[in-house]
């Protein structure tokens, strides 16, 4: 089993075809075919199965991706780590942050790391709360810059700051009472962010 192996039989999987497969990757039908067939001998099942003109990944098949995607993701954070260590300007590291902490918190510290460190690689995923999560808990981002960190996470907090939300509405809706303006804040119409956002989410706890 090799790292190619490994590499082309996810490709495959997710793009759903060996024709698709090779030309990202840039190489024979052929010799997708033959990683494939290769670890299914090692392994002894099915990875992939004929589904009409096309193929399918088999249940065997997507456990097995599923483990393969991790081990990769493992192995090529520590090839990172590895050069980091051996030269520390010239790292990398991958950010996954929102849209609000992207825009007012993260471009004027990477700016600043930019010109401290010119050398080191930076990449940069900016995406709502469930996605940028989701990012770290599958390894595919090394920090992230988000608010309300998933409890079932195992992840370490760096740091905390407040985030502010506020309602915006029509001038005369300022002049209600209190209990008036949550009454009437609970059949409004309402402009909100998508599923997943963390402001979506404040806003679906307040009403």
């Amino acid at each position: 089993m090799t790292l190619n192996q490994l590499r082309t039989f996810l490709a495959v999987v997710e793009l759903g075809s060996v024709r698709g497969a090779a030309e990202h990757l840039v190489v024979s039908q052929p010799a997708v075919s033959g990683a494939v067939s290769a670890l299914e001998r090692e392994l002894g099942v099915d990875l992939v199965e004929r589904f009409g003109r096309g193929l399918r990944v088999t249940p065997a098949g997507v456990t097995f991706a599923d483990a393969a995607r991790t081990s990769l993701q493992h192995l090529d954070r520590g090839v990172r780590v590895v050069r980091s260590v051996e030269e520390p300007g010239r790292g990398a590291v991958r950010i996954a942050a929102i849209a609000t902490a992207a825009e007012r918190l993260l471009i004027p510290r990477l700016a600043a790391f930019r010109r401290e460190h010119p050398e080191a690689e930076v990449h940069v995923r900016v995406g709502n709360r469930t996605t940028v999560w989701d990012a770290l808990r599958d390894h595919d981002a090394d920090l992230v810059v988000a608010g309300r960190p998933p409890s079932s996470l195992a992840a370490e907090i760096l740091g905390r700051a407040t985030n502010t939300l506020v309602v915006v509405g029509l001038p005369e809706q300022a002049r209600r009472s209190r209990r008036d303006t949550l009454a009437h804040m609970s059949t409004a119409t309402w402009l909100l962010r998508e599923e997943g956002s963390g402001t979506r989410i404040a806003a679906d706890e307040l009403v």
